[in-house]
């Protein structure tokens, strides 16, 4: 399988994850220094980013604020994937529910021993 392939499939996991609320499932998917940011829609303003950093953090955003909104489908499009060495980086759509947040997520991923792992998360990247 393609390193792209094998990126798109840890994204695709993500998103199943994500609408089965499975926390275990999502956490085997980031890396131990992981982070996510809520750009806030103003990506060339990072003092109004939200930032949850290590795994703790990642695991508290995902039971506390994604899972109560209950998506029943969430999946990335328009997938454009960069390589370089052990690391990727990742432009994504991504829907969930009725939301679309055109080019809106930028993935980075490491890989580890072999495995892609998700570091970073920054979405609401596109402006209003």
């Amino acid at each position: 399988m393609a390193e792209e392939e094998l990126i798109q499939a840890v994204l695709n996991a993500e998103s199943q994850f994500v609408v089965a609320q499975d926390i275990d499932g999502l956490m085997a998917l980031w890396g131990t220094e992981s982070q996510i940011i809520d750009a806030k829609n103003t990506p060339d303003a990072p003092d109004d980013d939200q930032v949850w950093n290590g795994k703790d953090a990642i695991r508290h955003r995902y039971v506390r604020i994604v899972f109560p909104g209950a998506p029943a489908a969430s999946q990335p499009s328009d997938i454009q994937i960069s390589i370089t060495d052990r690391e990727a980086t990742v432009s994504a759509t991504t829907q969930i529910g009725d939301e679309v947040s055109p080019a809106g997520d930028r993935w980075q991923l490491f890989n580890d021993a072999g495995c892609w792992v998700i570091q970073r998360l920054t979405y609401n990247l596109e402006t209003n």
